[in-house]
């Protein structure tokens, strides 16, 4: 029996790094898959869309329209989501870096300054 999508994996889209993760996987794919992560990454906080156009100020049919297959949003529209989401803006360049949690030391938390240097 299949499960949906979000019973099975939605409560994980609201882990940061793994929403990054996802993001970044689905843009690979191309926009239009994009607009789908993001609609599963919204479908699964509390409140959906509903939420969604409270935190963005836009018209939730407006948004539900957008993040469709089919849907064909401004940049501005798609980085209020990513914005909303508090997923890192990165993403829509095609890359993403780790969530620091204050561990100074740790070397992908330094600035690109103090990162040693690729060889």
């Amino acid at each position: 029996m299949l499960r949906d999508f979000n019973e099975t994996f939605g409560y994980r889209l609201l882990d940061p790094n793994y929403l990054d993760a996802f993001l970044l996987a689905c843009l690979e794919e191309g926009p239009e898959t994009l607009y789908v992560g993001l609609r599963r990454a919204v479908l699964a906080r509390p409140g959906g869309f509903t939420w969604l156009a409270a935190e963005t100020g836009m018209g939730r049919e407006s948004l539900y329209k957008a993040l469709s297959a089919g849907g064909n949003p401004s940049f501005k529209t798609v980085r209020r989501v990513i914005q909303a989401l508090n997923a890192d803006a990165r993403v829509l360049l095609g890359r993403a870096e780790p969530a620091c949690d204050g561990a100074e030391e740790d070397a992908a938390c330094a600035p690109a300054e103090l990162q040693p240097a690729a060889s």
